[in-house]
C-alpha cells in the first residue's frame, strides 16, 4: 500500500536542480503553507531525515530522478507514489504525515535503483534550510548549518520560532 497525495501549484524553487542534485522542502500544513523544513542539494539517493511528521513536500528533482517520501526516519516505512523528476518543482500533498524523503535516480517502473541505496541510515542527510512565511505574508528562509543544527531543531521543537530570526538568511 503506497501513500496517496494531491498536488498543489507552488512556484517555490526559483531555479532547476543543477546536475544530480535536489530540493526537498518538507511542510507542516498542506498546500506547503505553514512551516519548512529541508534540504537544498541533496545528492541522489540520499535520503533527507525532516525530524518531524509533515503533510506536504515540494520537490525539485532532476529530470532523470524520482523522489518518494516516507513515513518513517532514515527514509524507513510506508512509501509515497513516485514524483518524476520532470513533473517536480510542485507542492504535493500527502493523506498521511512523511518523516523524510529521498531522490533517487532513475526510473521508479525498474527495481535496479533499490539496490543502490543504503537502508542503514547512513546516507541521510541533515536538514539545512528552514521556512516560513513571515507576518508580511513573504517566504522567510534561514540556513542551518552543522555547527547550529542541533540548537535550531530543539527551538523549532518547542516552538521558539522568534529565534529563528538571529539564523543567517539562505
Amino acid at each position: 500500500m503506497q501513500l496517496s497525495f494531491t498536488v498543489a501549484t507552488l512556484v517555490f524553487f526559483g531555479t532547476t536542480a543543477l546536475a544530480a542534485t535536489a530540493d526537498v522542502m518538507g511542510w507542516t500544513e498542506r498546500d506547503c503553507r505553514g512551516e519548512s523544513i529541508g534540504c537544498i542539494g541533496l545528492n541522489e539517493n540520499q535520503c533527507c531525515n525532516f525530524g518531524k511528521a509533515l503533510n506536504a513536500i515540494a520537490w525539485n528533482l532532476p529530470a532523470d530522478t524520482h523522489g518518494r517520501g516516507f513515513a518513517g526516519e532514515a527514509c524507513g516505512g510506508q512509501q509515497s507514489a513516485p514524483v518524476m523528476g520532470e513533473q517536480s518543482n510542485a507542492c504535493y500533498n500527502y493523506a498521511e504525515p512523511l518523516r523524510s524523503a529521498r531522490s533517487i535516480a532513475g526510473s521508479p517502473l525498474s527495481k535496479r535503483w533499490a539496490g543502490r541505496i543504503k537502508r542503514d541510515g547512513e546516507d541521510c542527510a541533515t536538514p539545512n534550510q528552514y521556512a516560513y512565511y513571515g507576518d508580511d505574508g513573504k517566504l522567510v528562509t534561514k540556513k542551518i548549518t552543522p555547527e547550529n543544527a542541533v540548537e535550531v531543531f530543539g527551538w523549532i521543537e518547542k516552538g521558539q520560532t522568534d529565534k529563528l530570526h538571529t539564523l543567517e538568511a539562505f
